[in-house]
């Protein structure tokens, strides 16, 4: 007997161990690969996001900072049409009661002061200043 002959199941069994190692190694790598390409896909979407929200939040704060300002321009109107208005009222409290006419109609001073009060009440209900 030959100390260098080889056994043949010895041999199948070596090459049965060397590829399924090599079919192991390249599974284990491959798995490594996709893991990665897994990794920067959740990275590529998470950074989408994170700019999506960003510019959102961008948009919201310009859209409040619009309606804070028109609010304050409806307060700076409302606080105009109030003015009118009570300027007018205190007119009508402070106007020396005269009779009528006997025809009943109201004197010059009497109509304008309600074509005025009319005026700022249509105004008022149109949303805007008086006497623009």
């Amino acid at each position: 007997m030959n100390p260098f002959t080889i056994n043949p199941l010895a041999a199948l069994i070596a090459a049965a161990l060397i590829a399924a190692t090599g079919f192991g190694a390249g599974w284990q790598t491959n798995g490594w690969r996709l893991n990665g390409q897994i990794a920067e896909a959740k990275a590529a979407t998470a950074e989408d996001a994170r700019q999506r929200a960003e510019t959102a939040a961008t948009d919201m704060a310009v859209a409040a900072k619009k309606v804070n300002d028109a609010a304050g321009g409806a307060r700076a109107d409302v606080a105009r049409v109030l003015e009118k208005l009570s300027a007018i009222d205190r007119r009508y409290k402070d106007a020396k009661p005269t009779p009528l006419p006997p025809d009943c109609a109201p004197d010059a001073v009497r109509v304008r002061y309600l074509t005025e009060a009319a005026a700022a009440a249509n105004d008022a209900i149109a949303g805007s200043e008086p006497g623009r």
